[in-house]
């Protein structure tokens, strides 16, 4: 989850199903190109937590192999209070046109439930 480019060589663009007999987890879209793609959706079990520098950042569940995000849009309830949340989050990944806690990749929060 939340994976910033994962470079496979030998798959040919379209849509592939992960998936086990008898169960589909999901989809991988495959793109010639995927340098300069704005916007890669995401979503998955994630917490919220301050950093040192005072930032509201992202951390999926799985945050061994990925980094904490900036988050971009914090609930009402986390900005002030500082109220960290663990919950299933949807949303997207994008560049900011201006830093935001000193990185230009972010989290854009769509719902958590």
């Amino acid at each position: 989850m939340f994976q910033d480019t994962i470079t496979l060589a030998g798959l040919t663009e379209g849509t592939y199903e992960i998936r086990t007999p008898g169960r589909v987890f999901g989809e991988l879209s495959v793109r010639a190109d995927p340098v300069g793609a704005s916007r890669l959706d995401a979503a998955g079990q994630a917490s919220v937590a301050r950093d040192q520098g005072n930032c509201l950042r992202l951390m999926p569940a799985v945050w061994l192999i990925v980094r904490p995000l900036p988050l971009e849009n914090p609930p009402p309830d986390t900005s002030a209070s500082g109220t960290a949340f663990y919950a299933f989050v949807t949303g997207y990944l994008y560049d900011a046109p201006a830093p935001i806690c000193g990185e230009s990749k972010v989290f854009h929060l769509v719902t958590r439930n």
